[in-house]
């Protein structure tokens, strides 16, 4: 017997939210946010970003993106893992918090060595998960 929450979750998944509405809203996310941040395609008035060209190309980018099913199944496949590897990092710093007090570990400055493996490694699993 299927519970409410599993009906709703079905429900969403038939609908596309899972494959069209998600993918959507994560790639104009990341898009839109790179482009506020960089200015790439121009400021107006003082330093202030173009918004109404980065939210249409963006949004134009998010549309084609869904457009392309292999994008999507590639969204739908990594993202879980790389999740996976994010949580796993989280907890792993966290272990290492609960060592230290507040501002006393400057982990670059003072553990170089460590600082870059840790780096180098997140890179290689995550071009593994990808």
């Amino acid at each position: 017997m299927a519970s409410p929450l599993q009906n709703a979750v079905q429900f969403f998944k038939d609908f596309g939210l899972f494959d069209v509405v998600l993918p959507f809203l994560l790639v104009f996310a990341l898009v839109f946010a790179i482009l506020e941040k960089t200015r790439i395609l121009g400021t107006e008035k003082g330093d202030i970003p173009k918004r109404n060209l980065n939210t249409l190309v963006a949004f134009v980018i998010g549309m084609l993106t869904i457009a392309t099913n292999k994008v999507v199944n590639a969204i739908n496949v990594a993202l879980p893992n790389i999740i996976l590897v994010i949580v796993t990092f989280v907890a792993f710093l966290l272990m290492i918090g609960v060592f230290f007090k507040t501002e006393e570990l400057n982990f670059r400055e003072q553990h170089k060595a460590f600082f870059y493996g840790f780096l180098v490694l997140s890179l290689i699993i995550l071009a593994l998960v990808i």
